[in-house]
């Protein structure tokens, strides 16, 4: 029996390596899937276990300490840095824990500008029904200026906030919608 020729053996090779490497590589996507999947179902854990556990009580105005909700209390850091669109769809949605909790935790995404508008201004331009929402931004940035010691104020960081803050424009009360 006749040995196969070394261009047959070299094409079989050549073959095998790519099915292997098409096996590789569907394994790797596969596995980065699972991994995407469970990192989604812990966050999603985390977040039942932050609101199951949450300080606050949402549309009562107290706390579970019977305090106001105007006062602070301990709110739960992210297992993941928060995103913009995530800050913007917790006003679209009344989120008020996660908007205190940006407070706490991202106080930067409340002055950085997302589509042309900062996130109180696009509260504002959603009308009287976010009105509570406004207020909530309102408070968050009139408590990060009124906790400052007078050493922050010569601070690199302090200053670019306080710019930021000062670009905000004027957010008087209007009668839209």
């Amino acid at each position: 029996m006749a040995l196969p020729s070394a261009s047959s053996l070299e094409k079989e090779s050549v073959a095998s390596s790519e099915l292997e490497l098409d096996r590789q590589a569907r394994q790797i996507a596969r596995e980065r899937e699972l991994a995407e999947a469970l990192q989604d179902q812990q966050f999603e854990i985390d977040r039942q276990n932050a609101r199951n556990s949450s300080f606050w009580t949402i549309g009562k105005g107290k706390s579970k300490a019977g305090r106001s909700a105007s006062t602070s209390g301990p709110t739960q850091g992210f297992t993941h840095p928060p995103q913009a669109y995530e800050l913007y769809k917790a006003i679209d949605k009344h989120d008020i824990e996660f908007i205190m909790r940006v407070r706490d935790h991202a106080f930067h995404l409340l002055l950085q500008k997302n589509a042309g508008e900062f996130p109180i201004v696009y509260a504002g331009r959603i009308g009287k029904s976010h009105r509570d929402i406004v207020i909530l931004l309102i408070g968050a940035l009139s408590r990060y200026v009124n906790y400052l010691e007078d050493e922050d104020f010569e601070k690199k960081e302090t200053k670019g906030t306080l710019k930021a803050l000062s670009e905000y424009p004027s957010l008087e009360s209007d009668d839209r919608g």
